[in-house]
């Protein structure tokens, strides 16, 4: 007979060291369920298909490549000394002036642009952004390109004789608008903004 009392006691006392356990599970389901809904950041911004990528790629990488071939063209029709007088009023402090160093930090600017985006598309998306990232400069050198060649407005170096005679005489004096640098920077920098703002949705960064 005084086994049912203290059988009794004993399933009393399991059920209450069993209780806080289950509340401790119970609490910890949700926290579980919340982390699994939680975004984790995407992998890739954007998705590459290469039956329409592939050629663009290679598309805008052939007529970008023409750009070689400038000094082929025919040099500006006023050369060797073009009359400044012709141009508007705005551009005309501007003419005849040339400047080996600026172009060569010019240059070198815009490479340490091209790279460092490069660099961080890589680094931050991997080969699949770095992709899209050459992709978007590929096509906006081309277009430069093309324009260029279809305006060949002269550079201010034909308004002048600071310049060499064989710059002047080049086919390269007359691809002044647009820019190529000018395109080919802001495409590298807008192409990384967008790309890492769209994989860091959440940051404080702009």
């Amino acid at each position: 007979m005084p086994t049912r009392p203290i059988a009794s006691i004993f399933a009393a006392l399991l059920v209450i060291a069993c209780a806080p356990t289950a509340r401790a599970h119970d609490a910890a389901a949700p926290v579980a369920r919340v982390q699994a809904v939680q975004p984790s950041r995407p992998t890739t911004v954007y998705e590459l298909r290469l039956w329409v990528d592939l050629p663009l790629i290679l598309a805008s990488g052939i007529i970008s490549s023409s750009w070689l071939l400038r000094n082929e063209l025919a040099p500006p029709h006023c050369a060797p000394q073009c009359d400044p007088s012709v141009l508007a009023s705005f551009d005309r402090p501007f003419a005849g002036r040339y400047d080996s160093g600026a172009r060569l930090v010019s240059d070198l600017g815009v490479g340490a642009v091209v790279a460092g985006s490069a660099a961080l598309l890589l680094i931050d998306g991997g080969f699949v952004d770095l992709a899209v990232g050459a992709e978007t400069l590929l096509v906006t050198s081309a277009v430069a390109v093309v324009t260029m060649m279809g305006v060949r407005r002269s550079r201010p170096l034909a308004y002048g004789d600071e310049a060499p005679l064989s710059a002047r005489l080049e086919g390269n004096a007359t691809l002044s608008f647009p820019s190529g640098h000018t395109a080919n920077a802001f495409a590298a920098t807008l192409v990384a903004f967008h790309m890492l703002r769209a994989r860091h949705a959440r940051s404080a960064m702009p």
